[in-house]
């Protein structure tokens, strides 16, 4: 079990829209990384931020209880999760993106999150093979969503979709600095 001391102590800050980044010590997170390496954006912070894997917060006050969800586009597709239990066993580091967006943004990515989590939708393996061959696509719901691609579905994006190193160029992420979690 690892230790969340450093979630802690920004769990209560975070906000529905909040990216949350991972980067895996796994074969695949390795792979992944190395496809998109030319999508990432340097910080000051900490240049090493090489991510393959995103998800976003969602604050459900009625049901939190001092825990914070998170949707995550895994393997079967788009799911709601605790964002301490997926830290507690997560071989990596972790990084949250406090993001300064209106929270309408937040109330409209929420319930898209939501709803992506209960529709069924599919895990994009065709669009992370067809981005790994041939560079980014575009963001189709129906031909199912990858991490980086639901968290950008979810924030109102269509069209090109970006990796989840690629995410750190889009506006919402600019004067970003992200916080250390794991």
């Amino acid at each position: 079990m690892n230790d969340l001391t450093l979630y802690n102590q920004v769990k209560d800050k975070m906000q529905t829209g909040d990216p949350i980044q991972w980067r895996s010590n796994s074969v695949l997170g390795y792979g992944i990384r190395k496809v998109t390496a030319k999508d990432r954006r340097q910080y000051e912070v900490d240049n090493d931020i090489d991510v393959n894997h995103t998800a976003g917060v969602i604050r459900l006050k009625e049901y939190e209880e001092g825990r914070r969800f998170i949707s995550e586009s895994l393997e079967k597709g788009p799911e709601l999760h605790y964002l301490s239990e997926r830290l507690e066993s997560f071989d990596g580091q972790v990084w949250w993106y406090p993001l300064t967006i209106s929270n309408e943004q937040r109330t409209k990515w929420g319930s898209l999150a939501l709803g992506c989590t209960v529709k069924a939708i599919k895990y994009g393996y065709w669009d992370i093979f067809k981005y790994a061959m041939f560079g980014p696509g575009k963001i189709d719901i129906d031909d199912g969503l990858y991490c980086s691609e639901e968290w950008m579905w979810n924030m109102g994006y269509r069209g090109d979709s970006k990796s989840p190193n690629g995410l750190t160029t889009l506006k919402e992420f600019e004067n970003v600095i992200p916080v250390r979690i794991l």
